[in-house]
């Protein structure tokens, strides 16, 4: 009994050793996902990576860099735009859509972080003015803690439903 207890125990430990630990460029990197439309909100779902981990900030970051009115104070950053004659046109927004999330944390040894990220935006999350079957789309893309930019993705043409 005591030399198969030994046995499990060895073999765990090189089967532990196997095991390759995921790494990833220490920006992020993100994926778009899908955009889910309903009559009061949306939700825009994409997927990152991060290999150093310093995703997201704490409800005490504002100080600089992270001030309130600073560029930094944000970690998601969404440009709308509207098709207009065939193009899509950017849109300037008084309260534009740009989010910012806890920190988040990596379990185990390793800091890389993956994951997915649903962002909730509240009606009216188009122009007023558009009429069902109109298109828009959005341009995001977020930031870490050490203000590295991940690549900018789209969600494409969205076409209002409501």
């Amino acid at each position: 009994m005591r030399n198969l207890f030994i046995f499990l125990v060895i073999i765990s430990f090189f089967g532990a050793s196997c095991i390759k630990r995921k790494e990833f460029p220490n920006e992020p990197i993100i994926k778009y996902l899908d955009f889910i439309q309903t009559k009061d909100t949306a939700y825009l779902r994409f997927s990152f990576t991060d290999g150093d981990g310093d995703l997201g900030l704490d409800q005490a970051d504002t100080l600089s860099p992270f001030e309130i009115k600073g560029s930094n104070y944000y970690n998601v950053y969404i440009k709308y735009f509207e098709r207009v004659n065939g193009t899509f046109k950017e849109i300037s927004l008084s309260a534009p859509y740009n989010y910012r999330f806890k920190r988040i944390s990596s379990p185990g040894r390793s800091k890389a972080l993956e994951g997915e990220m649903k962002i909730k935006i509240p009606a009216p999350y188009y122009s007023p003015l558009l009429e069902p079957g109109d298109t828009v789309k959005y341009e995001f893309y977020i930031k870490d803690r050490t203000l590295n930019s991940s690549n900018t993705e789209s969600t494409g043409p969205v076409i209002i439903q409501y």
